[in-house]
């Protein structure tokens, strides 16, 4: 019984995903797209607190 009343829950999940997914992509054409788009981006990587310190005390030297 739990297992179906399970799968009942998940098929109910999926559908209304699915049912949200269509209304935003029939408003919005490209959503997806750009959605993709944003999740295969690598992030920048910062620089670390060491080299960004050491690039403002160098170019304060400068200055001065």
């Amino acid at each position: 019984m739990a297992l179906t009343d399970l799968l009942a829950v998940s098929a109910v999940f999926i559908l209304f995903g699915y049912l949200i997914l269509a209304r935003v992509e029939k408003n919005n054409p490209g959503f997806i797209t750009k959605v993709k788009e944003w999740l295969t981006k690598k992030k920048e990587e910062k620089p670390s607190i060491p080299d960004a310190m050491h690039q403002v005390h160098v170019e304060k030297r400068e200055l001065i």
